[in-house]
């Protein structure tokens, strides 16, 4: 009995106080090792953020330079035919063009400017064509081509006015030749 009661006393005084240290030395690195994983996890998740963040600036300046050189452009483009047109209406040139070969809407726009000015310019050459005609004594000439609207009005008249004064001086010409 008396070496149970030593070896109870060795365990008590010797054994137990080392597990004791030991057991609180691995609650202390256990408890050391997850501060330094939550630490790193911290840090992780912060440069995770800083980085969606400096993404996000450079998306959105990106984004924003596209914007400011597309604005650039389509500004220039209707500052381009702001002018042709300023320049148009202060000289009544019909034959002037822009001639854009740009593939986008504004070049299109262009090409439909074009398309009218060579309309205007055709119908006024008709009708320029016909009136001189008739004031050098030729009663023949019409216009011949098709027109649309307004400029289908302008070819009516102008055809018409030439058959009127066709007709008068066909009438003058039949009363001369009675009176002599």
């Amino acid at each position: 009995a008396y070496k149970w009661v030593e070896l109870n006393k060795n365990l008590m005084t010797i054994v137990l106080p080392k597990m004791k240290s030991l057991g609180d030395t691995v609650v202390q690195q256990a408890m050391q090792a997850a501060e330094e994983a939550q630490a790193a996890m911290v840090n992780q998740r912060n440069s995770i953020v800083t980085s969606l963040i400096i993404v996000t600036i450079i998306a959105i300046s990106i984004g924003l330079l596209f914007g400011y050189i597309i604005a650039n452009v389509i500004v220039k483009q209707v500052q381009e035919v702001r002018q042709f047109l300023q320049g148009l209406i202060s000289h009544w040139d019909f034959s002037r063009r822009i001639n854009s070969h740009s593939p986008d809407e504004m070049g299109q726009m262009g090409r439909d400017i074009d398309q009218m000015l060579i309309a205007l310019q055709d119908a006024i050459g008709d009708a320029n064509r016909v009136v001189n005609a008739v004031a050098h004594a030729d009663f023949s000439q019409r216009i011949q081509k098709d027109y649309v609207g307004d400029l289908s009005i302008l070819k009516k008249g102008v055809n018409a006015s030439a058959d009127s004064v066709a007709f008068m001086m066909g009438e003058f010409v039949k009363v001369m030749s009675g009176v002599g």
